[in-house]
């Protein structure tokens, strides 16, 4: 493919992903209406091969916690078919409004296997494959029930990052293929939280991973369990590679068979086994420019009117970074279904009110005497929440794990509160 060099790289890589994603659709499509041979009595459940596919993270945001996969192989005609419970369309019905409101709709959806895994591996992505042990009569079972889930009657389903996602639906179908013995194995507590385990994907970029941890409430932070762990991808990979099944015989023997890596990553840094902390990164740009604001304020105390202006614009530019995602925090915790928001925390730190604080700032820079007064106050209100919520955060009620966002927010609060003291 020919292709201008002019271009900007974001959007040609944009567009490779929309290729893709169309090349796919359309073999799906073409695959959805053709019936798998295991679906017209041509198989032999003997010759059939379930195998799960771990795509490990890519670079896009969405790809950061991996991808999950199911192989259904008729060794015996080489039919095999990639079953994908990670897809969405932009084209559904109200879809960004389902979106912002927490009701994104997935599908699940059969491509041409090689097609599937060329397009992961041109990704840079790893690609593991394993093999495994389900006795035939239940492989069939598996096989067909994929496949009726293609069906446009069964193919949707509400999305939802911890509890029902590509991962989620495969474990539960590996489950049934191993007799529950997968879920036994996981019902144990796994010395983790949903926020601690998300954290060892997103905790390398610094700023979209603060967001995301501003936005996630409590219910992210109390311990969970090995089964709900798989959720990730990896995760589930790791528990079934070492879980064991009973056969006829009731005899122990691995669940799988073979382990093949079908592709391996250049380049991509290994998952690390525990996220980095990033409290002391947030404590330096919160605390260093907690001092900026302070001194330049300490610098014009004597000058009224460029400490006026000051003390405006530093309003306005805090109550913008601070109270849009106050706002949409809000928003999201009052109004929408992405219950991991709710019970969040963080309000006390960022809300509407900071916001709110942005044209104030505006006005009180122009030369408003008495909205200037009115921001001071604001400002001390503002962080005396903060200061009184910190201290609570001494009572096991509050038990949020959002130390890095406190770190972050909590000395602006403060800074900004003191320049503008001589409003007051």
């Amino acid at each position: 493919m020919l292709y201008n060099r002019a271009v900007p790289g974001n959007i040609r890589h944009a567009s490779y992903i929309l290729w893709g994603l169309l090349l796919f659709l359309f073999t799906a499509g073409v695959l959805a209406a053709r019936e798998a041979s295991w679906m017209s009595g041509n198989s032999n459940p003997k010759d059939l091969l379930i195998e799960l596919v771990t795509i490990e993270p890519g670079d896009e945001l969405y790809t950061w916690w991996g991808h999950s996969g199911l192989i259904v192989t008729d060794t015996r005609s080489g039919e095999s078919r990639f079953y994908n419970y990670g897809l969405f369309s932009f084209e559904q019905t109200n879809f960004f409004t389902n979106f912002a409101m927490g009701r994104l709709r997935f599908m699940v959806a059969p491509a041409p296997t090689k097609l599937e895994l060329d397009h992961y591996s041109r990704r840079n992505r790893s690609i593991t494959i394993q093999t495994l042990n389900i006795p035939p009569d239940m492989r069939l079972r598996i096989a067909r029930f994929v496949e009726i889930n293609v069906l446009p009657a069964n193919r949707e389903y509400l999305y939802d990052h911890y509890y029902d996602n590509c991962a989620t639906r495969v474990r539960d179908i590996l489950d049934t293929a191993s007799f529950g013995a997968l879920f036994e194995a996981g019902d144990v507590l796994a010395d983790t939280t949903f926020r601690r385990i998300t954290r060892r994907f997103s905790g390398s970029h610094f700023f979209a991973d603060t967001l995301l941890m501003f936005l996630m409430g409590r219910s992210i932070d109390t311990p969970i369990t090995v089964w709900e762990t798989m959720f990730l991808p990896t995760e589930l990979r790791d528990v079934i590679d070492g879980l064991s099944v009973q056969d006829a015989q009731d005899r122990s023997e691995p669940f799988v068979l073979e382990t093949a890596v079908h592709n391996e990553a250049v380049g991509r840094k290994p998952i690390p086994e525990e996220a980095p902390s990033a409290v002391p990164l947030s404590l330096c740009l919160g605390g260093g420019t907690g001092i900026i604001v302070v001194s330049l304020a300490v610098l014009l105390r004597k000058k009224r009117r460029a400490g006026r202006i000051f003390f405006g614009v530093a309003s306005g530019v805090t109550g913008l970074l601070l109270g849009l995602p106050g706002v949409a925090l809000t928003f999201m915790s009052l109004f929408t279904d992405h219950t991991v928001t709710y019970w969040n925390e963080n309000l006390a730190l960022a809300n509407p009110f900071t916001f709110l604080a942005f044209p104030l700032g505006i006005f009180t820079a122009a030369g408003f005497p008495r909205i200037g007064r009115i921001t001071a106050w604001l400002w001390a209100v503002l962080a005396g929440i903060g200061v009184v919520y910190v201290a609570l955060k001494a009572f096991p009620f509050f038990m949020q794990d959002n130390w890095q966002i406190i770190a972050l927010i909590a000395p602006i609060l403060a800074a900004v509160a003191f320049s503008g003291k001589k409003q007051l």
